[in-house]
């Protein structure tokens, strides 16, 4: 029995990868489908493919962004770093030793109220680079990362199609590295890849000196780079005599990495100089405990979601926005603010704020939303979503069970006022819905 129930696995395998490659050469479309919806046929498909090669056979369009008349095309500069927490930090409050991080702020826009799109980064870093809420990013979970369906078109190949050089140094092969064939660094004509934090920004403060001194390179600049060091300060930073509670370890894996910006930010102001934007955010934060959550990819409370996010370069103003501002419309307002017309739906959900920040819009609390999910997979235990509004927050769990947040009043998320407001929570629940309803909308 045991014997031919194995024979029939191996001849199902067998039907699934011939049935693949068959897909492959006729119906190329339908095989993406395939490769992200069914767990089997989908392993079968990601064992004999790299489906990024399926580009040849695939009509992708929208990649050249439309140029705004007469805009200027400054450098821009993204700066995503993993696992920090906004609360902890001393734009907003903390205690944690960050000047360099300050000292950028000074001369841009701070955000009071930003959220990633999810608490993990294979969730979150997609959003940021593709201007898609998560369940609008198509792909397949390989290791702890994302394989991206090719059809994507990622923000570094708008870029590059729009004229400009491209390059990425990033701190982790495991989502970046060129072998894993993941999709996040399409576009980006020259990767490096270096752990650590301090040697990752000299590298990138090399390459621009390098590149400042090469003849013929007046392109403007689209660079992109990711730290770890927030990630791992459990590790890094251990309890001394039991002395350090869990914020100070963390603190500590924070001041560290501000060590490593000081290096990045000097480097850009000498090498790419005045005429650069630097974004400066992170995919998720870190729950230190909160709401039973040691680390992350446990909730949608904004230990774990609420994160910073700092504008500054030439033509943004000093000043801290009351907006609610979702990751998600980072891709389009970098576009914009590069002298670009942002896509709009269906490749990019996002929104520009881009008006907000040169002066030409107006920013208050009752302004913009944000939308984060929980996505179930190998280390995510359940679906869940949550929408900010203004002032409030919507956290929906499986079963339908919801927690409603009045963020002013209640910013560690203590007091569930659902029942105690029940018109607000129908508003907050339609909200949810509308943004349910985009997410069935292919970005293809």
């Amino acid at each position: 029995l045991r014997l031919g129930a194995g024979l029939g696995l191996v001849a199902f395998v067998v039907v699934c990868m011939a049935s693949s490659q068959w897909t492959r050469y006729q119906r190329p479309y339908r095989m993406l489908e395939i490769w992200g919806e069914a767990k089997l046929a989908g392993w079968a498909i990601d064992t004999i493919y790299d489906v990024q090669e399926l580009r040849v056979d695939l009509k992708i369009e929208g990649i050249t962004p439309k140029l705004i008349p007469g805009a200027h095309h400054p450098n821009i500069v993204l700066v995503t770093i993993d696992t920090l927490r906004a609360d902890q930090m001393p734009l907003y409050g903390g205690k944690a030793k960050m000047p360099a991080l300050e000292e950028l702020a000074r001369s841009g826009a701070v955000f009071e109220r930003a959220f990633a799109p999810g608490n993990v980064t294979r969730r979150s870093v997609p959003t940021i680079a593709t201007g898609l809420s998560p369940k609008r990013v198509r792909g397949r979970v390989v290791g702890w990362a994302l394989r991206l369906d090719p059809r994507h078109v990622l923000l570094g190949e708008r870029f590059q199609a729009g004229g400009y050089d491209t390059a990425g140094f990033f701190c982790c092969r495991s989502h970046f590295g060129r072998d894993h064939k993941l999709g996040l660094i399409n576009g980006l004509e020259h990767v490096a890849i270096e752990y650590e934090g301090k040697a990752l920004a000299k590298m990138t403060v090399a390459w621009l000196k390098e590149r400042t001194e090469r003849a013929g390179s007046d392109k403007p600049l689209f660079l992109w780079t990711h730290y770890i060091e927030p990630h791992n300060w459990v590790k890094d930073h251990k309890p001394v005599d039991g002395a350090r509670t869990k914020r100070e370890r963390y603190g500590l894996s924070l001041a560290a990495t501000d060590e490593s910006l000081k290096i990045l930010i000097e480097g850009i102001h000498q090498y790419l100089g005045e005429d650069t934007i630097i974004v400066l955010t992170s995919d998720h934060g870190e729950g230190l405990g909160d709401h039973g959550v040691a680390n992350h990819s446990g909730s949608l409370y904004n230990s774990e979601i609420r994160v910073p996010l700092v504008i500054a370069g030439p033509g943004i103003k000093g000043s801290r926005l009351a907006q609610v501002m979702g990751l998600v419309d980072l891709a389009p307002t970098m576009l914009e603010l590069a002298g670009f017309e942002p896509p709009g739906m269906p490749q990019m959900d996002g929104q520009s704020i881009a008006p907000v920040l040169v002066g030409k819009g107006a920013d208050e609390l009752g302004i913009g939303e944000a939308y984060a999910q929980m996505v179930g997979d190998r280390s995510v235990q359940q679906n869940q979503a949550a929408i900010v509004s203004g002032r409030y927050k919507l956290i929906e769990r499986e079963g339908a069970r919801f927690e409603l947040y009045d963020l002013s009043s209640d910013p560690k998320e203590n007091d569930n006022i659902k029942d105690k407001a029940p018109e607000l929570f129908a508003s907050m629940k339609a909200r949810l819905a509308r943004r349910r309803v985009l997410d069935r909308i292919s970005p293809f």
